[in-house]
């Protein structure tokens, strides 16, 4: 049988519990190094996904339900709480049938329209390739700059201007 060793105490000192030798905390301290490691790799591959995340923070999904009745209803509270400011005009340009929206002379018309407009008194903003920022990674560097800059094929290839600014296809321009 084996007998604790006890050293003489001081009067007042505090003694700490001593944790059983089994259960799960023991095991976490005795394999720290193991935990960590696997808690990290969990963490870079989830990371990896992180390029792919998306949000889409339109209107029309903050108010989705399945249900056009209830989507209604909870978009008329929303309006009842903050009041009315979607008084939005879009303008789309159509290539037409074959046509590229993304060519010279519908990029600097599309220029010219958004110049302009930005100068009427009664519009607040105008979003569109001639307006809109971009913002890059390059090799671990964050670079901002403006849609308008962009090559034809890059505008297309990036995740936030194709599909919201102009078409896939190059046919239609906002």
């Amino acid at each position: 049988m084996k007998e604790a060793k006890e050293r003489a105490r001081e009067p007042g000192e505090a003694t700490a519990p001593k944790a059983p030798d089994g259960g799960a905390d023991h095991w976490l301290l005795r394999h720290r190094g193991l935990v960590l490691g696997v808690a990290a790799a969990i963490t870079l591959a989830l990371g990896a996904f992180l390029p792919r995340l998306g949000f889409d923070f339109s209107p029309q999904q903050l108010f989705e339900t399945g249900d056009p009745d209830a989507a209604w209803a909870r978009y008329e509270r929303v309006i009842e709480a903050f009041g009315r400011d979607d008084n939005t005009l879009f303008v789309v340009l159509d290539a037409g049938p074959g046509g590229d929206a993304l060519s010279p002379e519908l990029r600097a018309w599309a220029r010219k329209l958004s110049r302009e407009a930005e100068r009427w008194p009664f519009v607040q903003a105008v979003v569109s390739l001639a307006t809109a920022t971009t913002v890059h990674d390059e090799g671990g560097e964050i670079t901002v700059g403006r849609a308008d800059d962009l090559s034809a094929e890059a505008i297309v290839a990036d995740p936030l201007l194709s599909g919201s600014l102009v078409s896939a296809d190059r046919r239609y321009q906002v």
